[in-house]
């Protein structure tokens, strides 16, 4: 209990918290590589995915818009890349790949379906009238 009488003591400084610098090893020489390298400098393998360039992004973005199924390729590849402007391409990839599927799916319903539909019931019709001629 501290006594109202005494003055206090001014705290003694903490020792600053530095930060350790682990080394990544690389998976396969088993070699200290620097935080950030692409590629092991002792063997060359590949340890991250290198952000995309606008170029890419172009071409990922376009595969999820108008190949839905194979953008989600690219969406795996870039999210588990782990820097920040590959995880925002991932998850751009996912809502164009939704964006895609939702449209073509409506396309289908309100333009595609309506158009065979029309289409078949005028072959039906047609068919019928050719049964008919011949008493059948």
């Amino acid at each position: 209990m501290l006594n109202q009488n005494q003055p206090m003591q001014p705290l003694a400084p903490q020792p600053a918290a530095t930060p350790e610098i682990i080394p990544e090893t690389c998976p396969v020489c088993h070699r200290p590589v620097a935080p950030g390298e692409y590629f092991c400098p002792n063997c060359g393998h590949e340890l991250h995915l290198k952000p995309p360039s606008a170029l890419q992004q172009a071409w990922v973005y376009f595969v999820s818009l108008f190949l839905p199924p194979f953008g989600l390729w690219y969406t795996w590849r870039y999210l588990k890349a782990g820097d920040k402007k590959s995880k925002t391409v991932g998850i751009m990839t996912i809502i164009l790949t939704i964006v895609s599927v939702i449209v073509s799916v409506w396309l289908w319903q309100a333009l595609i379906q309506p158009f065979i539909a029309n289409y078949t019931n005028q072959q039906n019709q047609l068919l019928n009238q050719q049964l008919n001629q011949f008493g059948l």
